[in-house]
């Protein structure tokens, strides 16, 4: 799939553009179109335009003198165009931009058709499987900025971008310019890094930065992560950059809006209570004082009667955990603080194991709410009715009458490159191990534990294939033991995970 992307103001613009792309029908040409002169174009990964029209007649030249150096940093293989109509040409040219002056929508038509067709094997397309236009992008964003819309995404999307990890960047406007040109500039800095990345305006003061990476590349992925957490750690506020909030890597386009939860979460405890920008220094545990070995055993009773009973005994847990603070002598903030903890946890497990029978629970206003209170009796409260509301509120995603195959190769696709287990799965769909593992055999024709294995050793082609080490591989795929690994891969594939890189290397047609 080949995408033209026309930006304009002028509908007789777009109307030129979609009769370009019926003339191109037989080549798999979807056009895109933005109105207005937004700078921020957002695609997801791997989704490329082949052509940029540009509609000089409508678009001012401020706009494009700081939109075509943006356009070829972001889209260096895409063929930018940069079209007006009538004698007097307004613009000065751009290096690398083709001009075109035409009278009428034939003498438009014909160069850049002719143009496609000869360039096409050197434009970029789109594979279908991750085919995915500004008018998904739009709806994604929609969905992930909407409160009554997020909890859907799953269903909305339920097989984009399975192979990608992504972390989410809110870039706030404190300079109250609303001006979207300081967003543009972020950006054009985080591209001078990765091209891996894009950006979509929230509103007037927020804009989101989204960074992604396939799943195999996720230690280079993690490591420039960290290279960015430590640029914005030596770096001194200015006007000239809005503020940056991080949320943590997770996978997939759901993944993404975790993220995008974490980030927002930061945003709050920054503008409201101490100063961060990334979501460790909200949920790690170094804290001025050490966390007693009492209130982290009944964090993880709460994690797990979330996790395997439903949350029946939660209120009993919560409650204890709340003596155990008050005896400890925690002063509000520091309650406050462990609270966030425990609220980010029991989230995560409705969001990973449970569907809301609800769109009215409110997305990151809680945190809003949290370091509001000025008690700790009004904090306990408040969690109590918190906890109650979503309890009632919820249901298990899948049930064993129930039970999708297509859902639980898609969970253990997404969690390939972890230490997967039968009770791991087998609690994600509310079944015991022994009757999981009968129906995935049944369906299957195969165990459970042959089925991820012969997978996890698929996976291990790919990054050997990448120039992993072969340690680095096993450690990737959830093996600690080196020994064990090379005893899977062999068993597999015939032969040692060495013989097989080199191999590839010697002769990578084969393969």
């Amino acid at each position: 799939m080949y995408i033209i992307l026309s930006i304009s103001k002028s509908r007789f613009f777009w109307e030129t553009t979609r009769h370009l792309c019926a003339s191109l029908s037989s080549e798999e040409v979807h056009p895109d179109e933005i109105t207005g002169q937004d700078m921020l174009i957002g695609y997801f990964p791997e989704n490329i335009p082949a052509m940029i029209l540009l509609d000089g007649d409508s678009l001012k030249e401020p706009w494009l003198n700081a939109m075509i150096p943006h356009l070829k940093l972001h889209y260096p293989d895409s063929a930018l165009f940069l079209i007006y109509t009538g004698q007097n040409r307004k613009h000065t040219s751009f290096a690398e931009t083709e001009m075109i002056c035409a009278q009428t929508q034939a003498e438009l038509e014909e160069p850049l058709v002719r143009y496609f067709r000869q360039q096409k094997k050197h434009l970029p397309s789109v594979p279908e499987e991750t085919f995915f236009p500004l008018s998904k992008s739009d709806s994604f964003l929609e969905h992930l900025a909407d409160p009554q819309k997020a909890f859907s995404l799953r269903r909305a999307m339920p097989s984009a971008f399975l192979r990608h990890q992504f972390y989410a960047c809110i870039l706030t406007d404190t300079s109250g310019a609303g001006s979207d040109s300081l967003f543009l500039e972020a950006y054009s800095r985080a591209l001078q890094y990765t091209k891996n990345c894009t950006c979509f305006l929230l509103n007037a003061r927020n804009a989101l930065l989204i960074f992604y990476e396939r799943t195999d590349n996720i230690q280079e992925f993690i490591r420039s992560r960290e290279q960015l957490l430590n640029t914005l750690q030596l770096q001194q506020p200015s006007e000239l950059l809005p503020k940056i909030y991080i949320g943590c890597i997770h996978n997939d386009c759901f993944g993404l809006y975790k993220s995008y939860f974490e980030a927002r979460e930061t945003q709050y405890v920054d503008e409201l209570y101490i100063p961060c920008y990334c979501f460790e220094q909200i949920s790690s545990l170094n804290r001025p004082y050490a966390k007693p070995r009492r209130l982290m055993e009944l964090e993880r009773l709460i994690r797990s009667n979330m996790e395997y009973q439903n949350g029946n005994d939660l209120l009993y847990y919560l409650k204890l955990w709340f003596d155990t603070c008050k005896s400890l002598q925690y002063t509000l903030e520091m309650i406050q603080m462990e609270a966030l903890n425990l609220y980010s946890t029991i989230k995560y497990v409705i969001f990973d194991m449970y569907t809301l029978n609800t769109t009215r629970l409110k997305r990151g206003w809680e945190v809003y709410e949290l370091f509001r209170i000025q008690t700790i009796d009004e904090l306990e409260e408040w969690f109590y009715t918190w906890v109650t509301y979503t309890l009632n509120n919820i249901s298990g995603k899948h049930t064993g009458r129930g039970m999708k195959i297509r859902d639980v190769l898609d969970f253990i696709e997404n969690h390939l490159m972890e230490n997967l287990s039968l009770e791991t799965v087998s609690n994600y769909l509310f079944l015991s191990p022994s009757y999981f593992s009968a129906l995935f055999k049944q369906e299957m024709n195969e165990t459970f534990v042959s089925y991820v294995t012969r997978r996890k050793m698929q996976k291990a082609t790919e990054l050997l294939r990448s120039n992993r080490s072969i340690s680095e591989t096993a450690n990737l795929l959830g093996y600690g033991d080196l020994k064990h690994f090379r005893s899977l891969f062999k068993k597999q594939f015939h032969q040692t995970p060495s013989e097989y890189q080199k191999q590839w290397l010697k002769n990578p047609d084969i393969f």
